[in-house]
């Protein structure tokens, strides 16, 4: 079930995706996920998560399942 503040963030995320593929296209996967970790609007604990794990391709998952 999709709850409204999940359309909400998924929603931001798209339109900073569109927005900012500059940033994509010119960072390695890492730095990107980091950027993204902390500039959403998402709980502290979410942020914690997320950039508290050292393996990118994990942190990339983390962040994929927000």
């Amino acid at each position: 079930m999709v709850t409204k503040k999940s359309n909400v963030t998924e929603k931001k995320a798209e339109n900073w995706l569109r927005n900012n593929r500059n940033i994509i296209s010119n960072s390695n996967l890492s730095e990107t996920a980091d950027y993204i970790a902390a500039n959403v609007n998402f709980d502290f604990e979410q942020k914690q998560e997320i950039l508290s794990e050292l393996d990118v391709i994990k942190r990339a998952e983390i962040l994929s399942e927000y």
